[in-house]
């Protein structure tokens, strides 16, 4: 016997409040992304608490979130296995475990997207977006010492914000970066004032971090924005504004970087940061000697060395090249895993360039700044950033939606029976 039925005036109050709610969550988590002064984060506490709520409430996996989840393990079990190779266990199993609960949280994003794109790309950049604007604003600040305590927020004269390394601080800054400038680049002048605003903090932001690898990933990144922007105008008016607007972008970015660096206290350590090879890099187990030194020894250990082990018991430095990490770190399993992933990942969300819907900007700058985090990948590690997966999670996300609706749409109508058809053979 069937229940009794929901009055249809208690339904759409109570499904709007819950997904007020779930929204709200989701806006917290991704906003949180940005304050990783130490582990686990809020970010992790946070997302830790809702993922069970999530799923008791009926989380729904999406098919064609597969390959992301069955990659995912493959690269968690490999750094699973690789722990039967390390020689000491201290902080091994915090690290594997953030491993694993990064991983969980690119499927989480996806899933989520997936379920309502409409909806939840908009809320989850818009809060990215937010997120970076402050701890923008607050590394600017305490790059400047504007406040007491600020030295506390530099790292060697390099502003680091809410996060332990001004290398991580300012890649998390790309991909906001780049949805500014894709803003600027299709909308009419008129309504980017703001935008360049924000843009500005942002880009000065990054500046101030005096990352390598953040300066080369936010250019190349935002090269990429303006092709993409380019490419996906339907006509020649529309691309030569993007054109004369890349021009102006330019010019508004060259101003920014006369006026900051034309400070003392900048121009010194921007002239010594802007050397393409520090001494460091170069030489003797320098970085890029480490690098292809750490590549031959693959082969020997198709377990992989374990977490910390390629600097504790080989170059007494990391790996600095997610590469070679997702190798020695996660084994053959989980190192092919990952190469596969970002590989998949590129190739499968490119069509999307071109699908005309509501959140394609979002897709456009995310697919932009994925490009810039590849190149990254050459110099630094980058197995344990936040908004790393929360961009595998968005791209895998859009690529489910595309693939969702291409399954519905191959699918045969089923034709519905009339309520009081009468057979054929009574009316014959």
């Amino acid at each position: 016997m069937a229940g009794p039925a929901v009055p249809t005036h208690l339904e759409k109050p109570v499904w709007r409040t819950g997904a007020r709610l779930s929204d709200w969550a989701i806006a917290v988590i991704v906003f949180l992304g940005g304050f990783v002064l130490f582990e686990p984060a809020p970010y992790e506490l946070v997302l830790a608490a809702v993922l069970p709520l999530w799923v008791f409430a009926g989380l729904r996996l999406n098919r064609f979130t597969a390959p992301l989840i069955t990659l995912c393990a493959l690269f968690v079990v490999g750094g699973i296995v690789a722990m039967t190779q390390v020689t000491s266990m201290a902080g091994v199993l915090l690290f594997v475990a953030v491993s694993a609960f990064l991983a969980i949280s690119a499927i989480w994003f996806a899933s989520i997207i997936a379920d309502a794109p409409e909806r939840r790309l908009p809320l989850i950049l818009n809060a990215y977006v937010a997120s970076a604007v402050v701890i923008a604003l607050f590394g600017i600040a305490a790059y400047f010492e504007i406040f007491p305590g600020a030295a506390t927020f530099k790292l060697a004269g390099r502003a680091t914000s809410t996060f332990q390394d001004p290398n991580v601080f300012g890649p998390y800054l790309a991909l906001p970066l780049c949805l500014m400038a894709h803003r600027i680049l299709t909308r009419p002048l008129h309504k980017s004032a703001m935008t360049f605003v924000l843009f500005a903090i942002l880009a000065l932001g990054v500046l101030l971090s005096f990352s390598r690898a953040a300066w080369g990933l936010s250019v190349l990144a935002l090269i990429v924005t303006a092709i993409i922007a380019f490419m996906t105008r339907r006509d020649d008016k529309s691309r030569a504004r993007v054109a004369i607007y890349v021009v102006l972008l330019s010019v508004v970015s060259v101003v920014i970087l006369a006026l900051v660096i034309s400070s003392p206290l900048v121009a010194d350590l921007f002239g010594e940061r802007a050397r393409l090879v520090q001494y460091y890099d170069g030489g003797r187990l320098g970085r890029f000697d480490r690098i292809l030194l750490g590549f031959a020894t693959i082969p020997e250990h198709p377990l992989g060395l374990g977490a910390f082990e390629f600097s504790r018991e080989l170059f007494g430095e990391d790996e600095h090249n997610t590469w070679l990490k997702g190798f020695t770190t996660y084994g053959w399993i989980g190192g092919g895993a990952y190469v596969v992933l970002a590989l998949w990942t590129l190739i499968a969300s490119f069509p999307l360039l071109f699908r005309d819907r509501p959140w394609q900007p979002y897709v456009h700058a995310t697919y932009a700044a994925f490009i810039g985090h590849l190149m990254v990948h050459m110099v630094i590690d980058v197995d344990h950033w936040r908004h790393m997966f929360l961009i595998y999670g968005i791209l895998w996300g859009a690529i489910a939606v595309e693939k969702t609706e291409r399954w519905r749409r191959s699918q045969p109508a089923i034709p519905r029976a009339r309520p009081h058809a009468r057979p054929v053979a009574a009316a014959v």
